[in-house]
Order: structure tokens, then sequence, then C-alpha cells
């Protein structure tokens, strides 16, 4: 197995003057520290794979906009289209049917699954599905008043990003909410009230221990929402000297909507590109590790922090095979991390460990 996994160790983060193998507070947040020029690499070529089932004469899937690996396989979201495929890429078939009909979706703008149940966010964020872990339609619940535009798991319900209406038809404050098994509206979870720069750079995903995880990608922040539907800042993300300048204006505040949309324009300036590491993509939590994804140099890293020794014990970048494109990544309960990658006629899908 060709993979060279090299961890950073106490001298490679002590370069870095913000950094140490100890966690530092950070107004609230424990400050974990990557330096993307100090990595391992991981050899796709050298793991085996298995091809995603094509669809008659078309490609099995198009560009992935999430996926999820579960003991069923793989649920890959892609031109809103909600897809099942076996763990050994064969193709079991749509997660329900995309239409206007009650028990139909326009398009799949998030998912999440939890056991046999896949919870679906209509593409226009109004409407709330349940379906079968196989596909069947269980039941939908309109959303008239917020609109949802993410969705994962929290205690027993679920944790979304709500677009909340107030003070006026056309002001909007995007914020967090939780919902009971049935999607029941319980209530705004603590008091973020995110900017609409947020809601194109912040995620929800699945933490441990039942509770869940909001990340910041343009201030790379971590926040946990527990079940009683409390937010805590959790970590702040740093990249050292490869972190996107910040914007000569003033923060203000955490919710600063013309800031963080200046941060956004800044990291997509073309000259930066190749000076500086790219936000946080995709994030999973286990008991013991927060692992997330980065672009730096036109590539992507996998970087894991050890919660338990405090300390950044991975950061390694994806080497794909000659001719490909990276397309997805998925993580699964037991740590394993899915590739999802491009060849001229097919996808395939490379399991790796860090």
């Amino acid at each position: 197995m060709k993979t060279a996994l090299k961890a950073l160790s106490c001298t490679a983060l002590s370069i870095l003057a913000i950094a140490g193998c100890s966690p530092r507070e950070e107004e609230g947040f424990t400050l974990i520290t990557v330096n993307p020029e100090e990595y391992g690499t991981i050899d796709l070529s050298g793991y085996s794979h298995v091809s995603l089932e094509a669809d008659g004469d078309t490609p099995a899937i198009g560009m992935i906009t999430r996926a999820e690996a579960t003991d069923s396989g793989y649920y890959l979201s892609s031109m809103g289209r909600l897809v099942l495929f076996g763990s050994d890429g064969s193709m079991k078939g749509n997660i329900g049917n995309t239409g206007r009909a009650g028990n139909e979706y326009i398009g799949c703008s998030s998912f999440c699954v939890r056991g046999d149940e896949v919870a679906v966010v209509d593409f226009n964020g109004h409407k709330l599905m349940k379906f079968s872990g196989d596909g069947k339609y269980i039941f939908s619940r309109a959303m008239e008043q917020n609109s949802i535009s993410d969705i994962t798991t929290l205690g027993d319900g679920w944790l979304c990003r709500f677009t909340f209406k107030g003070g006026g038809p056309e002001v909007k404050a995007y914020a967090l909410g939780t919902l009971d098994r049935e999607f029941n509206f319980k209530g705004q979870a603590g008091d973020l009230v995110l900017t609409s720069a947020y809601n194109l750079a912040g995620l929800v995903a699945e933490g441990a221990d039942g509770s869940a995880l909001f990340w910041n990608g343009i201030r790379n922040t971590v926040y946990r929402v527990t079940p009683d539907g409390q937010v805590h800042g959790l970590y702040r993300i740093t990249f050292g000297d490869y972190d996107f300048p910040a914007p000569e204006k003033d923060a203000g505040s955490e919710y600063d909507m013309e800031y963080d949309y200046q941060m956004i324009m800044n990291s997509r300036k073309p000259e930066w590109a190749g000076r500086y590491a790219g936000m946080i993509s995709r994030m999973h939590e286990t008991p013991a590790y927060l692992i997330f994804t980065y672009s730096h140099n036109g590539n992507t890293f996998i970087a894991r922090y050890d919660k338990k020794k405090h300390r950044t014990d991975r950061n390694v970048v994806l080497q794909k095979p000659d001719g490909t494109s990276l397309n997805g990544i998925a993580f699964d309960k037991d740590g394993g991390i899915h590739v999802f990658v491009d060849t001229d006629t097919a996808t395939d899908v490379y399991k790796i460990k860090l």
C-alpha cells in the first residue's frame, strides 16, 4: 500500500508563532492549528475501489453536492436527485422522486440519514420529507413560515439551518432551529443570529454523543449544539500564516455581514489560490477526533485533531490517480473516509483511514 502518513509533531507545529501542541483558548474557543506545508500523502492508487454502477448509458452520478456512507451503502445527492448505491457500487435506486406532488421534491438541497430513515430538504426549503432507507415515502411536512437550507441529527430530533423572517418582508436572519423526530418545530437553538454570508459558508453535521456541529467556513469557527438546544463555542481553526487575510474593515461583531461577504470575495481572488488555505468544506466528529477537509494549492487535504491529546496528529493530501478528478468525500461511523473520484467513464469510490 503506497501510503505515506506524516503526523504533525510539536516541533513542526512550533514554527507557527500562534501554535503549539497544547490547546489555546481564544474568546471561549479552543484553537486548532494546521500548517498546510507540513503534511503526509495518501496515494489513492494504492487502495482498492468500487465503481458506481452506471444508469443505462449515462454516468452513475454528476457533481456530488453531499454524500453519506452507511452500512447500507452510499447516499449521494447530485443534480437535484438523491440516489442510493450499495457498498459494492450497485445502484439501488432513487430516494423518492423529483416533481411537485405532495410525495415528491423539486430537488434535494440537503439530506440526512438516521438508521433506516432519510430526511430530505426540498430545494425551495419549504418542505421536509421523510423516506425509508430504501427510498419509500413516509410523510412530508410544509415549512410555511421558515425556510430550511441544511439538516442533521440532534439527539432524538433534528437540527436545521433556518431562514427566519423578521423586521419586514425583506429582512431575514439565518439561525439554527431544532425539530422533533416528526419535524415539528421546537425552537431556535441558542442565540446565534446568522447573516446571509453565514448561510453561504456555514454547514451543520452530526456531532459526538447526540450533539450536532455548526461551523462557519469564513471564520473557521466550530460550535456545538447540545440536544437541549444550547449552543457553545467549540473550536477556532487556523492555518497560521496561510489563513486568508482579514479585510481592512473591522469585524465589528461575530455576525457582521459586510465583513463576511468581503472575506468570501477575498477568498476567491485567483492570486490568493496558491498562497492561502481554503475554507473548510467537510467536517466529521468521533468521540476521539475532529476530522475536516480543506483545500490548498489546488489539492484537497484532510486534517485530524486528537481531542484527548489536544493536537493535530494528521494532515494529509489526497493524491488522485492520473487523469481523474475528486468529486466528493463521505465519512462513516467507524472513522472510515470514502473518497469519490471521477474517471472518463465512471465514478470510483476509495475507502481510506487516517
